[in-house]
């Protein structure tokens, strides 16, 4: 294989050689073999090449920097083809076999990944990264597609590729790594519900599934469990509004549609971007094609936007009504509705699949309040909106359609 003699090919990368698709998708549990047999492929493609560009990605460079960066360099080691001097530390990036093989971090590089172009790209840890870096960086790649994720959530728009014709799924397991320390395998074995790891308290069914079995896992302490998708808004409906959830510092500002038919609400994610100020957002509400007759419910924490937007842009935006156990609430409100959200609002999806109640340790239980600290930007706009429109019985709060 060219890798060094005595050294077994795991299934993995047996898959990826063999595979004839473009995209190769990567799902397993944890200590599966797909890093370090991804890293393997990547080593026996640049000794097969020359002059080529491939990009390793992950949403944080500085997650990726300790974990496939170093391991990328561990292997060239193992095989005596690492050299100091083909390091390029400054932009990270490596020369192998005339070849430049780079990492980047994909929330660091939006606009960088609107230009570049590769011949392979791969993303590590892709249940992190969001649907626009995805078609932004596979439109720009020439040859082969390679992500690989723990399936830790039910839902999420990678599962969605596999209903594509040009990919390839494969599924493992850590049964599939030969090199897997006997310590890691038994840390993992710890969560398979046996009688005797209940015993022990160290069995967890979802850890199981998710870590030992690669199948995709629930998120325990869901909030949210009436979520369905759908592939666009209806067309006749009681009523529609707008959620604004204002960024600050590096979180985004959430601009999500919300309509209210057949009984139920259904959602639309049209931003979810950060660094925007208020004359960027009202370009932004433009562009959309936004009217200035609809209704966008804001969060009150930012008052001088609400008021510019209205003033100066001319925009019918009102703050959201706050105040102790408004949240709490707003959310039971929500939840007391089925909720449609389209497929395209890949964060908005992304957070209703992980937004969890508190967890009391000493309790051993789930509170009946949200837990701190969680991505609910995309949440906290639709809950804006929701609570100023509904009253309890579905109604209006505004009247009819507008």
């Amino acid at each position: 294989m060219g890798l060094g003699q005595g050294i077994e090919a795991t299934q993995v990368l047996k898959w990826t050689l063999e595979s004839p698709k473009p995209v190769i998708v990567h799902e397993g549990g944890s200590r599966s073999s797909k890093t370090i047999s991804i890293i393997q492929w990547v080593i026996l493609y640049c000794q097969a090449n020359r002059g080529k560009m491939v990009t390793i990605a992950r949403k944080h460079l500085v997650w990726l920097r300790p974990t496939v960066y170093l391991d990328f360099l561990k292997v060239l080691n193992w095989y005596g083809f690492y050299r100091e001097s083909n390091l390029r530390k400054g932009d990270m990036s490596y020369q192998l076999f005339g070849n430049t093989v780079r990492f980047i971090g994909l929330d660091e590089s939006d606009q960088k990944i609107h230009g570049m172009e590769q011949d392979v790209t791969w993303i590590n840890e892709g249940i992190e990264a969001n649907k626009d870096q995805f078609d932004q960086l596979e439109q720009r790649t020439n040859e082969r597609f390679i992500i690989d994720y723990n399936p830790k959530f039910s839902e999420h728009w990678l599962y969605h590729l596999e209903l594509r014709p040009d990919v390839a799924l494969f599924r493992s397991t850590m049964l599939n790594n030969p090199y897997i320390p006997e310590r890691q395998r038994a840390k993992i074995l710890s969560y398979e519900p046996t009688p005797e790891n209940i015993k022990r308290g160290t069995a967890d069914p979802n850890k199981w599934n998710i870590y030992g079995l690669g199948k995709r896992g629930n998120v325990e302490g869901l909030i949210f469990s009436n979520v369905n998708s759908c592939e666009s808004l209806p067309e006749e409906y009681n009523w529609r509004g707008f959620g604004l959830d204002f960024g600050f510092s590096n979180d985004p500002s959430a601009l999500i549609e919300c309509r209210y038919a057949e009984g139920q609400i259904w959602m639309k994610e049209h931003l979810y971007s950060t660094g925007l100020n208020t004359s960027e957002l009202s370009q932004k509400f433009e562009e959309l094609g936004l009217s200035r007759r609809d209704v966008i419910i804001a969060d009150s924490a930012s008052p001088m936007t609400i008021d510019e937007l209205g003033k100066v842009y001319g925009w019918r935006v009102y703050p959201a009504v706050k105040g102790s156990g408004s949240v709490k609430s707003g959310l039971d409100q929500m939840k007391s509705y089925s909720l449609n959200i389209t497929l395209d609002s890949v964060n908005l999806q992304r957070e209703m699949n992980n937004y969890r109640f508190k967890y009391d340790k000493n309790k051993d239980t789930y509170l009946n309040d949200p837990a701190p600290a969680q991505d609910d930007h995309g949440i906290d706009a639709a809950r804006y909106c929701i609570t100023y429109h509904l009253k309890p019985s579905g109604k209006s709060r505004v009247g009819g359609v507008y």
